[in-house]
């Protein structure tokens, strides 16, 4: 017995993904296609030259419309909580320097002009950090743009990221 895969209205598409052969100030998804339900963006082997985080935006948008919470398990101890208005979608996650980290992003309402929901899982093994955020992104513009930078230096070379879109 095999799988089949949708086609038609129910297709997953993959949009972009690759690897980093080098250390890089960006990676910038252009040019994504309209008409998706979802947008899910996955990150592995993920890892940053001199930051504790990496940053998201959709369209370039740099103004505070990013609106999240989330729960951040480190470790042993209890989960703490936060909540911001922010110019870019992230999370801490002790990246720093090591390249076993993990982040899945899916974004729903990609079609019309809604606000955009989004989910964010966030993992990372040596550091023992657990986050979980939800949010929004308060445009009603579709996405096109993804861009994916460090919150300061560089993404390591070896993260591999892909993108699909969902009908």
């Amino acid at each position: 017995m095999g799988i089949t895969q949708p086609s038609g209205s129910s297709a997953i598409v993959r949009i972009a993904g690759g690897a980093l052969g080098a250390a890089t100030a960006s990676i910038d998804i252009t040019s994504i296609p309209t008409g998706y339900t979802r947008l899910v963006l996955e990150l592995s082997q993920v890892g940053v030259s001199a930051s504790d985080y990496i940053k998201i935006r959709f369209n370039a948008d740099a103004g505070t419309h990013y609106e999240q919470e989330a729960i951040l398990s480190a470790g042993a101890g209890a989960p703490t909580g936060f909540t911001n208005n922010s110019d870019c979608l992230n999370a801490t996650g002790s990246f720093e320097n090591n390249n076993d980290g993990a982040v899945k992003l899916v974004v729903y309402n990609c079609t019309g002009a809604y606000v955009k929901a989004y989910t964010y899982e966030l993992w990372n093994q040596s550091a023992g950090h657990q986050i979980t955020l939800r949010g929004n992104w308060s445009i009603t513009s579709e996405i096109n743009q993804i861009t994916i930078t460090a919150q300061a230096g560089n993404l390591n070379a070896g993260l591999k990221y892909t993108l699909l879109g969902y009908y």
